[in-house]
Formats: C-alpha cells, sequence, structure tokens
C-alpha cells in the first residue's frame, strides 16, 4: 500500500493495519526466539529492571531508558524502592505482559514520545 489511499478504501485498510498490529503481538515471541537459536540472545517484549520489590517504576523505551537506569540506581541508594521497565515494542502495546506489573499498585510513570500518528500518548492513554 502506497501513501496515497482514496476515500472508498480508506477506512478498510485502516481496520487492515489494526488487525495486523493486534496479530503482531503473537508473532514477535515466535521471531525473537528464532533469532535467539541464530545468535543466542533473546529480547523478549519488556525487560524490568530492579522490579522485584519496586514501589515506584518508570515505564518507557529506546536510549533514554539507560539513563533512567542509573536514575534508578541513584535512587535505590537514597532509600527508594525505585524500578524501570523498557518495552522492546510501543505497537502492538503489550498490554496483558506490562499489566501484571502494574497489578501490585505501584507509582507508575510513563518516558514515552509518541508519533504524531500516535497523539495524545497513544496506547498509553487508555491504560487504567
Amino acid at each position: 500500500m502506497g501513501p496515497v489511499d482514496l476515500q472508498d478504501y480508506y477506512f478498510e485498510h485502516k481496520l487492515q493495519q489494526v488487525d495486523a498490529m493486534n496479530h503482531a503481538i503473537k508473532v514477535i515471541p515466535e521471531v525473537d526466539a528464532a533469532y535467539e537459536k541464530i545468535s543466542g540472545r533473546s529480547y523478549g517484549l519488556l525487560h524490568s529492571y530492579m522490579m522485584e520489590d519496586a514501589e515506584v517504576a518508570l515505564l518507557g523505551l529506546g536510549a533514554t531508558m539507560g539513563t533512567i537506569r542509573i536514575v534508578v540506581d541513584e535512587l535505590r541508594k537514597e532509600g527508594v524502592k525505585a524500578g524501570l521497565i523498557r518495552m522492546r515494542v510501543y505497537r502492538p502495546f503489550p498490554r496483558r505482559l506490562s499489566s501484571r506489573l502494574w497489578e501490585r499498585r505501584l507509582s507508575l510513570g510513563f518516558w514515552i514520545r509518541p508519533s504524531a500518528s500516535a497523539h495524545l500518548g497513544g496506547p498509553c492513554s487508555r491504560m487504567s
């Protein structure tokens, strides 16, 4: 599909994109497992750091999370039970996996820069 989508099919194509994204959450772990066989490395959908006893956590993705990891270490030195959850994918948002992490009623912060197509926070704005 190119950049031009005429009115007759625009919404059909958008629904197909949403459906494909919803199915991708099942495919990503399969591709990750295949990659692990080749490389010996696996990344998964989420990576948690210092979450075993965390009372506050930051959820985000990308290179910024390396800096946040340092902040978590500094907060731990000050006695704050902080942790981080690094998402490997933003769309589709890993709701099921991440919901287990906030079942513990943590204070959560989000560190995400949504794209223009994900205005108002995208999947994060629908979290409850």
